[in-house]
């Protein structure tokens, strides 16, 4: 991570798709652009990390092994400096691989998978 023109975190991740984040806290509003699904082990740096108050994952995260085994290194590097950890389950089966690509309206299917992902965080 390199510090962002506010002082935040900027990763830049060259061809990769990215969403538009409106983060809000008590001093500001800003807007922040994510592609946090091709994020890497390297960008999450224990020191860096260590700086926050808080980290947020997202179930997004628990989707694909690879997202997974580096939000679950984000969140173990976040625990042992007592940075405050949450989780946005943000459930969404097609990211799953539960329905077919493009079924978003699917709210709900059980997985055993899904809920064994979660309840190892």
């Amino acid at each position: 991570m390199r510090p962002g023109a506010e002082g935040d975190g900027l990763l830049v991740v060259p061809a990769a798709p990215a969403l538009v984040k409106l983060c809000e806290d008590e001093d500001y509003r800003r807007a922040l652009v994510s592609a946090d699904m091709a994020i890497a082990e390297a960008d999450v740096e224990e020191a860096y990390i260590a700086t926050a108050r808080a980290l947020l994952i997202t179930g997004t995260h628990l989707s694909t092994e690879y997202i997974n085994r580096i939000s679950s290194l984000a969140l173990e590097r976040a625990r042992k400096n007592d940075v405050r950890t949450v989780l946005d389950i943000d459930y969404r089966p097609v990211l799953w691989g539960l329905t077919k690509r493009g079924d978003g309206e699917t709210r709900y299917v059980r997985s055993d998978n899904v809920t064994a992902r979660r309840n190892r965080l």
